[in-house]
């Protein structure tokens, strides 16, 4: 899976996520708008949702999630989905409790990140190994 542009997603500037998430993907994709700045794209192997949101804290944060045809998405598929959306900007799969899910569908996994592609966790390795 490539793609052919290197501006990620999480940067396009309001309004325009539809756009560069066409640039992005291969061919065979249909888009649509998904909420007020968000896109869904749908090919014969993949559904792909990307949304952003600012959070109370005043970050603004961009969600990625996919399903496949086949079910849950492999680590491939992920590291391309945050390769499109994230470009070299950090992304997290969170592990919450069962009473904070949040999912359209059982199958789906997703991807969360600052819009700004800074780090939300702590370099767990700056001093060495963990």
């Amino acid at each position: 899976m490539s793609t052919r542009t290197t501006l990620a997603v999480r940067c396009a500037p309001e309004g325009r996520m539809l756009h560069l998430l066409a640039d992005a993907l291969p061919t065979g994709y249909r888009l649509s708008q998904f909420g007020p700045d968000g896109v869904h794209a749908q090919s014969t192997e993949h559904s792909i949702i990307v949304s952003r949101a600012e959070q109370d804290d005043g970050i603004e944060w961009t969600h990625a999630s996919m399903i496949t045809r086949a079910g849950k998405p492999t680590y491939d598929e992920l590291c391309w989905l945050h390769r499109i959306v994230f470009g070299d900007g950090f992304a997290y799969q969170c592990f919450v409790p069962p009473s904070s899910h949040v999912n359209i569908h059982e199958d789906a996994l997703h991807l969360w990140g600052r819009a700004d592609g800074l780090p939300a966790m702590p370099d767990f390795g700056r001093h060495g190994s963990i």
